[in-house]
């Protein structure tokens, strides 16, 4: 039997042989970071061990993280909480909820544009828990969410943004545009909030 490079170990199992390969290396906060994977065949171990080193010098690999959808966007909350009006926060605050409802367990790693597709449709046709959200909330919640996501890019956290890759809802012809950007005005805030009220409540 050849040999195992370093990095690759044999495994046997009750299911047979794996072969687990690891990396090692230092993340930018100080950190040490070993992530490791298992896989039916040497070939494959040894082209994800390939494939991450590659983004490592790339400066392009995100290691491993538990951080939640939940956890993340609280974090997020928290942090803009500090920084804006009363008013614009409730705004932030009312808008997420549905995300955090429907994805709140998942590992914000392994949210899918087509996630955010799934929930926008639920909301459009009121199939989810929270029913039938019009387009003037919807795209706010989406706004949200994408700074959400860019900031944890930004962070490393995420290799993509994968709800920035998720348009906003069109308006109809004829219908006055809704801003989502952070120059809600004090009128828009209040609309929003009141809309989703129950939602500033889930956090309070």
């Amino acid at each position: 039997m050849a040999r195992l490079p370093s990095f690759i170990t044999r495994c046997p199992g009750a299911r047979g042989v794996s072969y687990e390969a690891r990396v090692s290396y230092v993340a930018p906060d100080g950190r040490r970071v070993q992530p490791k994977r298992r896989f039916k065949t040497v070939d494959e171990a040894k082209d994800w061990h390939a494939t991450t080193m590659a983004e490592l010098a790339a400066g392009t690999h995100t290691a491993p993280s538990d951080l939640t959808v939940r956890q993340a966007i609280e974090q997020w909350l928290a942090a803009k909480s500090a920084r804006v009006k009363p008013t614009t926060s409730d705004a932030y605050t009312a808008a997420l909820p549905p995300v955090v409802d429907r994805y709140g367990d998942v590992p914000a790693q392994k949210i899918t544009k087509l996630d955010v597709e799934v929930l926008i449709t639920e909301l459009r046709t009121g199939t989810g828990e929270r029913g039938a959200w019009k387009r003037t909330s919807i795209n706010p919640m989406l706004a949200r969410w994408r700074k959400v996501w860019a900031d944890l890019h930004a962070e490393g956290i995420l290799a993509r943004n994968a709800v920035g890759l998720v348009e906003p809802l069109r308006k109809p012809s004829g219908e006055p545009d809704m801003k989502v950007d952070d120059s809600l005005s004090e009128a828009e805030v209040e609309q929003l909030v009141a809309a989703h009220g129950e939602g500033a409540d889930a956090y309070a």
